[in-house]
């Protein structure tokens, strides 16, 4: 399993959700509104340094990394000027998933049930 991190101009969100659904990825986690500094120069948001990146966390099994890497970099070369697509892939280690083990205990189960 990889963990691909895509930050991207937060001005083509709408074309990232297209290829998220086009790509059918199993799950996934945005955070948005991320200032930073890189390829594409400084976004902070304000008047001097406009524009926010959003950042897309998929967890994906090895096989897949390839055909996602390359639909982003063929999003990317639809745009006349670059808005910034950049992907780290990092390896991951699968943890529980169970909706069963994520659940709070129950009164009965944490040693504070009261009698009924």
């Amino acid at each position: 399993m990889k963990l691909l991190i895509v930050i991207y101009d937060s001005g083509i969100e709408e074309d990232i959700v297209a290829l998220t659904k086009e790509l059918a990825l199993p799950g996934w986690t945005k955070a948005f509104g991320a200032q930073g500094h890189g390829g594409t120069g400084t976004k902070l948001g304000d008047p001097i340094w406009p524009g926010t990146n959003n950042t897309l966390y998929v967890g994906l099994p090895d096989e897949r990394v390839a055909e996602v890497c390359a639909a982003l970099e063929a999003l990317k070369a639809t745009f006349r000027r670059n808005p910034g697509i950049t992907v780290f892939v990092l390896p991951l280690e699968e943890g529980t998933t169970s909706a069963a083990n994520n659940r709070p205990p129950s009164a009965s189960s944490n040693g504070n049930a009261q009698g009924t």
